[in-house]
């Protein structure tokens, strides 16, 4: 499962073609997979002004989290197998900092990196000597990268938004499940003891209190409570949740 990726710079790190992501419930699993599409989704999508940033969602029980600042560093191999650093910070009403830089060679090279101008709406672009552009002005909610798949085109930067957008994909379905998808695996389940064990031994070793899953075809007229068995051992389980002050 792991591979040596030989970057076009010489640069070599070991990379995995496959991994899964598991840990009790409310440990930040779909949290996590939720940042990376909202990373994809602000570096792809250009949003139109306004004097806040699309999917800032502050922690609601404390009103300094509003300022609270977001931050993402991304490594990632694009086109002729160069190695890219995008690094994107914003909190509720801006973006504050954003760089794109390559490597080429063993040192790294900037593309473009945004600075704060007298309007605190509208920011600056900063290019690097390999990006044939003087000058650029971008909204404060607005990622640079996302303007080159939209109304700044560049042969260099518009290709890598472009491979970019089809290459990194996030299928987040959580709360888009739709009933034919739920039918299809429970029809897929009910006709496989096989995978019916390996589901199960992935939901134990993810949530300790599920020990084993059972799928079976009921008739129409069945009673539905009779398909719920409750285990031998019962668990209770408390949560609290704390206001945070301040820095205490």
């Amino acid at each position: 499962n792991v591979f040596l990726m030989t970057f076009a710079n010489g640069d070599q790190v070991r990379l995995l073609r496959s991994a899964m992501i598991y840990g009790p419930n409310a440990s930040g699993k779909s949290n996590l997979l939720r940042g990376f599409k909202v990373l994809k989704e602000m570096m792809m999508t250009l949003v139109p002004y306004r004097d806040t940033v699309r999917d800032h969602d502050p922690f609601k029980l404390n009103e300094n989290y509003e300022d609270s600042i977001t931050g993402f560093s991304v490594v990632f191999v694009g086109p002729d197998k160069l190695k890219y650093v995008y690094k994107l910070e914003y909190n509720y009403s801006r973006i504050i900092t954003e760089s794109l830089h390559y490597y080429p060679s063993a040192q790294p090279k900037l593309l473009f990196e945004r600075q704060k101008g007298p309007d605190p709406k509208i920011d600056d672009a900063k290019f690097g000597s390999d990006i044939k552009i003087k000058s650029m002005k971008v909204f404060s909610n607005q990622t640079l990268f996302s303007k080159f798949g939209t109304d700044e085109p560049h042969e260099f930067l518009s290709n890598l938004h472009v491979y970019f957008q089809a290459r990194i994909n996030f299928f987040i379905t959580i709360s888009t499940i739709t009933a034919s998808t739920i039918n299809h695996v429970e029809n897929l389940l009910s006709r496989s003891p096989k995978i019916q064990q390996r589901l199960s031994r992935l939901i134990n070793i993810a949530d300790t209190k599920i020990d084993s899953i059972i799928v079976r075809k009921r008739e129409s007229d069945d009673d539905p409570s009779s398909f719920f068995r409750m285990p031998d051992k019962k668990y209770d389980s408390f949560m609290r949740h704390f206001v945070y002050e301040g820095e205490d």
